[in-house]
């Protein structure tokens, strides 16, 4: 499965939606949790291949030919989620508790050919979930203590004035959100 099917009984880990991604007849997803990302055929079902190195897939995003994926350890940390609370909103809190990002935890973007699968780049650092954005100028994510941009070869570029987060929880309904438009990037925390 994607995802333990008890987390946490209603609505599920906010960045699961960036799972899976769909590029004309083919489907781009982890066929577990932990797993790396794999290619599927959209009409047959049948795997195409898997692309060593993106174990543990967080988030998928497609972008003119390239593969951005982000990895790390909390999507399989998550399998062993055990249903404390019968009651759908404690269960909710219960979860998102016990799951706390934490600006030391490491991650991963990794930029993939789309046609080799051949690794151009790879950058660790912590990732704020569902906080990678792109654009022609460069890839962008909130790392818990500041917005950091880098530029298309996966170098950096220039980071943000710092304001650390609290304490963000990973979130069963709604999470973070940065954006980018030409120069400018918001970020929501």
């Amino acid at each position: 499965t994607w995802h333990n099917r008890l987390w946490p009984v209603k609505s599920g880990p906010a960045q699961l939606r960036r799972r899976l991604i769909a590029i004309g007849n083919k489907v781009y997803l982890p066929l577990a949790a932990g797993a790396p990302l794999s290619e599927v055929d959209a009409a047959s079902g049948q795997v195409l291949r898997s692309f060593p190195g993106t174990e543990g897939l967080e988030e998928v995003v497609y972008d003119n030919g390239s593969l951005y994926v982000v990895t790390g350890e909390s999507a399989k940390a998550q399998e062993g989620y055990e249903l404390s609370n019968v009651e759908v909103w404690g269960a909710a809190g219960d979860a998102t508790g016990k799951y706390r990002f934490e600006d030391k935890q490491k991650n991963k973007i990794i930029r993939l050919d789309a046609k080799t699968g051949n690794i151009t780049w790879s950058y660790e650092s912590a990732i704020v979930p569902n906080t990678m954005a792109l654009n022609d100028k460069g890839v962008f994510f909130h790392n818990g203590k500041q917005v950091i941009a880098l530029n298309p070869d996966g170098s950096d570029k220039w980071k943000g004035e710092e304001f650390k987060l609290k304490s963000y929880k990973m979130g069963t309904a709604v999470t973070p959100t940065l954006l980018c438009q030409d120069d400018v990037v918001l970020a929501t925390l």
